[in-house]
């Protein structure tokens, strides 16, 4: 298919949402940037068509990959399938109806969102602003490499699932909003074997004496002490929940890079939410980490499907209702479509998981268990969620729950999120710590000072992918080890100017995009007046050696 073949295809899907504007008039914003971007992509593609019959065709050799990624594939998909709910539409007697408009509409928009985790014009959006910096590519001009490199990891992460929806029938995607309507699960098997824990490679960068105390194994003996102190203390009493009233039709999702949501609905049927608020308008840190713009590092798919081996109970959504409040929720596909939900009860900030099994033709299937009985392992493109076996006597654990994630981020933020959870419940204290993230390097490791606690701040690089991002922990008292933000800098480390040591033991870093894993009544991130953020080391040798690092993998970002 041709350049200009397509954009007709484009233009005319575009065409096919203008009646939506009429019959579902509180979605006019979103329908109608859907339709702009589309208009936006069908501009860029004739544009390339243009330059493909012309002199300039020599350079399309520079752009063969990108092409087969986002035109004859992840594109081509999103708009046959655009293309094939609209039609289906047509196809029903009531097809020309308000109704049915109203029906396709929302069907369509929460398929498109539910596959990527954002919605619609987003992803139109990614679309567009990559084949703008191909279009110059073809046309002999220098593209902004960091522009074109960020959207063609979203694009990849995303062609992934559509790979595996597409492998599934277009009819069962259309019908079912991409899930399908599969046979009843098998029986568990047997519990694996117990994840093998794996040393963290030692620091390439040299340690100082100071670095020692970050990979302390004693456990502290802590005493209470006011809140601006050296130490982060677990609160005996947690962070009040405050509710909110949340209309029961509500706007369409906005804009949270994955696939979290925190609609009211606990089994296969979609329903619309507030951004950042859980399904009785609960506010927490944990409704809104996912809603930070991130990049998206595709993860090669290997492991199992997302699978529950959870004792089955009928009555757990119920009964887990009565006490606890949902935070947040994310939607798997495997054999059936699971759903994972984090819940917290408000008096002593006590975490559960729920695993929500949905069938086609009964009720879901539930199982809940505390965080604080479960482990946290990756394993590959996997996190395994595992809890010790009663009768081991050698530490042995068996499977709870295997969850497969489609990007690195996505994977870091659910595990950070874990850990959090189960590290500020004022009801148990966790002794038996995961070693790490499975998988990842330590490149740096520091103590910082970081609104007046100490922190230990380390900086980490994903084998597999070579993402990295900068991990912050509390560093001292009951909440030791427990992260407090995350943020992925592998884009940012390519620009010379990102971070600037402008004191002794000051950073300034000109863009940070933090996962924050704690209230902001407890924690503020210290950025200047410009927007920069701030990194306060406790040593000068350890800003010498974070600027150094960074230079490094600066040069090496150069040569990628």
């Amino acid at each position: 298919m041709s350049f200009l073949d397509l954009a007709v295809l484009v233009e005319g899907v575009a065409a096919g949402h203008a009646p939506f504007i009429i019959d579902v008039p509180e979605e006019a914003v979103i329908i109608t940037s859907t339709m702009s971007e589309l208009y936006g992509i069908s501009s860029v593609l004739r544009s390339m068509e243009i330059a493909y019959n012309s002199y300039q065709r020599h350079h399309f050799n520079r752009i063969t990959h990108d092409v087969e990624l986002i035109v004859r594939s992840s594109l081509r998909y999103t708009i046959d399938a655009m293309g094939e709910m609209i039609v289906a539409m047509r196809g029903d007697p009531q097809g020309l109806s308000p109704d049915a408009f109203r029906r396709t509409w929302f069907s369509m928009r929460d398929f498109f969102y539910y596959q990527a985790g954002y919605p619609i014009d987003v992803r139109l959006g990614y679309y567009k602003k990559m084949l703008q910096e191909m279009d110059k590519i073809v046309k002999g001009e220098l593209p902004d490499e960091d522009v074109l490199s960020r959207y063609r990891a979203r694009v990849s992460a995303l062609r992934v699932t559509q790979d595996r929806e597409f492998a599934a029938g277009a009819d069962r995607r259309r019908h079912s909003y991409g899930y399908g309507v599969l046979p009843p699960a098998p029986a568990p098997p047997p519990p694996p074997p117990a994840p093998i824990i794996r040393t963290r490679p030692r620091s390439r960068t040299p340690s100082p004496p100071l670095k020692s105390a970050l990979r302390r194994s004693d456990p502290v003996v802590v005493t209470p002490v006011p809140r601006r102190s050296f130490e982060r203390q677990r609160p005996s009493q947690p962070p009040r929940l405050i509710r909110e009233a949340v209309s029961p039709r509500g706007r369409s999702p906005i804009l949270p890079p994955e696939l979290f949501d925190t609609s009211s609905s606990s089994d296969s049927e979609v329903t619309d939410s507030s951004p950042k608020l859980s399904s009785k308008g609960v506010k927490h840190w944990a409704t809104a980490v996912f809603h930070v713009p991130v990049t998206a590092t595709a993860l090669t798919p290997a492991g199992d499907f997302t699978k529950c081996y959870g004792t089955p109970n009928s009555d757990a959504l119920e009964r887990l209702e009565k006490e606890y409040d949902r935070l947040l929720e994310m939607s798997f596909t495997g054999q059936l479509r699971m759903t994972v939900s984090f819940y917290l009860r408000g008096i002593d900030g006590r975490g559960r998981m729920l695993c929500t099994i949905h069938r086609s033709k009964t009720r879901p299937l539930y199982a809940t268990m505390p965080l604080s009985s479960l482990q946290v392992h990756r394993e590959d493109s996997c996190l395994q969620l595992c809890q010790h076996r009663p009768s081991s006597r050698n530490n042995e654990l068996d499977m709870w729950a295997n969850l497969q994630f489609t990007s690195f981020e996505r994977l870091v933020v659910f595990y950070c999120t874990f850990i959090a959870l189960r590290g500020q419940d004022s009801s148990f204290k966790y002794t038996m710590p995961e070693a790490g993230l499975e998988g990842e390097n330590e490149l740096f490791a520091a103590p910082i000072r970081d609104d007046d606690y100490n922190h230990a701040l380390r900086i980490l690089q994903d084998e597999e992918t070579k993402a990295i991002r900068i991990d912050a922990s509390a560093h001292e008292g009951a909440l030791e080890g427990v992260p407090i933000w995350t943020a992925f800098i592998h884009q940012h480390v390519r620009s010379k100017t990102w971070a600037r040591q402008v004191a002794p033991k000051v950073i300034h870093l000109s863009e940070l995009e933090r996962v924050t894993f704690i209230s902001s009544d407890l924690y503020k991130p210290q950025v200047t007046s410009s927007g920069a953020h701030v990194l306060k080391f406790t040593e000068r040798a350890d800003a010498d050696g974070f600027v150094k690092l960074i230079r490094e993998l600066h040069r090496e970002s150069r040569r990628r």
